[in-house]
């Protein structure tokens, strides 16, 4: 076979491997997966999925196929609650996808494949339990011992509510946790995901009391510890706290809570305008802030300016840049203020500075999509300087443009 395949690749093909990989896996390996009798031994736990499997309707098979489950019907959480399970278990039949053009919480979209090689996972899950629940219940007990993570234990409460299974175990472990870990960047990473579980918990009918609890007292602990936390760091620990602070960020708005909102806006606002706070971090806070309404857009166009003057470190002030832009060039489209603070900033660096500045700026401007960054070169040629008027010698640019073009990464014509 190998050599017969050698030969078809030179002969047929011309050299190509993708043509012939078509072939191969649907001529010689073929779709069609075998079955075992229904009175073959087997352990328990893939009696017990293959009972699972034709409860639910759902028929393994070495295609993939996309199914989406309406999880306020009774058959879509049935199955819903199969497939979380069996990812607690490491028998990765299903993964999840894009539901597609949708703002509700009601529906899941699942890739489906089964690979032969699944039968082996099943077999080492068996280990955990006879059933499907039972052996996802001692995996997640046995995880939840072990793990020492806040966020780790914190996505745990998220996959049991997922896979239906009770969380009061893992919840006590969390609350044992938290009360005594001290790390801010970890008491952050835990407030997203237990944010969803309280948030979302009431389409499955799941009572989320004690989650609440340890949501309110992680995420007040987080709060006042962000201030002191976001001081005098270097650039690696100040992005790690920015990714920190993001994730607490979007938990608590999707839980739309007055009194852990008014606390954490609190923090935010001291630590946008402490000095001893990283630009990346500062200029972060200051866009939620004003994303929030928690500031005027004056407020926001003098911050701008103290951080990109003269007299403040051009590097901090690229950082700040980055952390109030953070993929998001509408601000700068549409504000033609605060698009002005950034152009006469970069105006005015020298050159040296100017060239090291370039890879910090190309970053943040990389996350920017060629219609933003389109937008943004046209709204910069539009800008006129009331009492002055440029005549352009397009010959005597061409140098700079060049290097500009070698900077940027542009193909030179």
């Amino acid at each position: 076979m190998s050599e017969l395949d050698d030969a078809a690749l030179t002969v047929l093909a011309d050299g190509a491997p993708l043509p012939l990989r078509l072939v191969h896996e649907n001529l010689v390996v073929g779709p069609d997966l075998g079955a075992v009798p229904d009175d073959a031994p087997m352990i328990p736990l893939a009696a017990d999925l293959a009972k699972r499997q034709r409860a639910c309707r759902l028929k393994p098979a070495a295609t993939a196929k996309t199914v989406t489950l309406d999880l306020r019907t009774d058959a879509g959480r049935t199955r819903s609650t199969l497939l979380h399970r069996l990812v607690l278990l490491g028998i990765d039949w299903g993964t999840t996808v894009d539901v597609g053009r949708t703002t509700g919480t009601f529906k899941e979209a699942w890739q489906l494949a089964w690979d032969p090689a699944l039968s082996v996972a099943v077999v080492e899950a068996g280990m955990h339990g006879t059933t499907v629940e039972s052996a996802a219940a001692a995996k997640v007990a046995s995880v939840a011992r072990d793990a020492t993570s806040l966020a780790t234990l914190s996505e745990l409460v998220d996959a049991c509510l997922l896979a239906d299974l009770p969380t009061g175990d893992v919840v006590a472990v969390l609350a044992d946790r938290a009360a005594t870990h001290a790390e801010v960047s970890e008491l952050l990473g835990a407030v997203e995901p237990l944010a969803r579980v309280c948030r979302y918990g009431n389409v499955r009918d799941v009572d989320t009391a004690e989650v609440r609890a340890v949501l309110e007292t992680t995420a007040v602990r987080a709060a006042v510890g962000l201030p002191p936390a976001a001081v005098a760091l270097a650039d690696d620990a100040a992005l790690t706290l920015r990714e920190a602070i993001e994730s607490a960020h979007r938990g608590l708005m999707l839980l739309a809570d007055p009194g852990l909102s008014q606390q954490w806006f609190r923090a935010l606002a001291e630590v946008s305008v402490r000095d001893t706070t990283p630009g990346l971090i500062a200029g972060r806070a200051t866009r939620m802030l004003a994303d929030a309404g928690r500031i005027d857009r004056d407020v926001v166009e003098v911050r701008m300016s103290r951080a990109l003057s003269t007299a403040s470190d051009p590097a901090d002030g690229a950082g700040w840049l980055d952390g109030f832009l953070a993929g998001d060039a509408m601000i700068l489209i549409h504000d033609s203020a605060l698009l002005g603070v950034v152009d006469r900033w970069l105006a005015a660096v020298s050159t040296e500075v100017f060239d090291d500045l370039i890879p910090l700026l190309r970053r943040t401007f990389a996350e920017f999509t060629k219609a933003e960054r389109r937008n943004i070169g046209q709204a910069l040629t539009r800008r006129s300087d009331d009492t002055t008027r440029y005549e352009f010698d397009v010959r005597r640019a061409e140098p700079a443009m060049a290097a500009v073009a070698d900077l940027i990464g542009w193909e030179r014509p």
